[in-house]
């Protein structure tokens, strides 16, 4: 069957890719006589709080998007396969460039979202500069700077997934100076920009080549039924739980990214506690129970047995609900 000469199925076609154009990304109401680049201009002002008038369309350019989410697609977000005519738009403002994805009329509109992040390092000025389509580009403050792709996909995909939810903000975190453009709505949180820096480091430190170790590692061995277990928690909060009982390989048992409650003691910690590490194992002559923890801390007071305890039961209650 010819479906172009079925009205009610070209209606339905038409009004399904509508409702999925919408529900994956900022969409913004056309108004009569106005162009795309019109559109995102205002959405861009309205994210900014600035006056319109301070904003320049520098270029616009015909776009065809390869899925309903105008090609930025955000983790675990499924985008319709279908070819979508629209533009990229590339504003100015305050000396920045910015850049909307749009459909043909306007009616959707998806910020590219980036960030950028000025940090001390040694006693060093560094900054970074990541984003969607750009990847991260690094190097000393007013000097040459490094880009590379990100390390790994899935960064990409969550620095979409940032710019959905997200309103745009500048902040001054404990890692650094925190700028963020997105198109969402959503106010970040003191702590969840705290999160985004620290995940901005992350991505720096693995496109040189290099790693960023857990703030703690956990483990425990031993017991009547024999426990081989490891829980580590990084930097983003971002807690992994492995098992190596009665195998030579080791088992994922689950992973979890920590609530902002939780995220915020472990900033506390790490923030006031010196790193240590710890060990205990419980009073039984034979199948004793062992717990190791290592923390790393960046703070300056001695850590506490209370300390070390509660970090060790957030840890152990973490692994225990990871294995429910």
């Amino acid at each position: 069957m010819n479906t172009t000469k079925n009205p009610l199925a070209v209606a339905g076609l038409l009004l399904l890719a509508s409702l999925v154009l919408a529900a994956c990304g900022a969409a913004t109401p056309a108004r009569s006589g106005q162009a795309p680049e019109q559109l995102a201009l205002q959405a861009l002002a309205t994210q900014l709080k600035i006056d319109p008038a301070t904003v320049t369309i520098t270029d616009s350019e015909p776009a065809q998007w390869p899925d309903a989410c105008l090609g930025i697609q955000a983790m675990d977000e499924t985008c319709a396969a279908m070819v979508v005519p629209g533009y990229r738009v590339v504003l100015e403002a305050g000396g920045q460039s910015y850049e909307y994805r749009t459909n043909e009329d306007g009616r959707t509109l998806v910020a590219v979202p980036r960030l950028s992040l000025t940090w001390q390092e040694e006693g060093q000025c560094r900054e970074a500069d990541l984003g969607y389509e750009g990847g991260v580009s690094y190097g000393s403050c007013g000097g040459a700077m490094t880009t590379s792709p990100f390390a790994q996909q899935a960064q990409v995909q969550e620095l979409a997934g940032f710019g959905r939810l997200f309103a745009s903000f500048n902040s001054g975190t404990p890692v650094g100076e925190l700028t963020f453009f997105g198109g969402g709505e959503q106010a970040m949180s003191p702590v969840e920009q705290r999160r985004m820096a620290e995940w901005a480091r992350v991505a720096v430190e693995e496109v040189g080549g290099g790693s960023v170790g857990p703030v703690i590692a956990w483990h425990r061995e031993g017991g009547i039924a024999g426990f081989c277990d490891d829980l580590t928690i990084s930097t983003v909060g971002d807690v992994l739980a492995t098992s190596c009982k009665g195998t030579q390989v080791t088992e994922e048992t689950g992973r979890y990214r920590l609530a902002p409650d939780e995220l915020e003691q472990l900033y506390t910690w790490v923030d006031t506690l010196k790193p240590f590490e710890f060990e205990q194992t419980d009073a039984a002559t034979a199948d004793a129970m062992t717990v190791r923890l290592a923390f790393s801390g960046q703070g300056t007071t001695d850590a506490t047995q209370d300390d070390k305890l509660a970090i060790e039961s957030f840890a152990t209650d973490l692994y225990l609900q990871l294995g429910e």
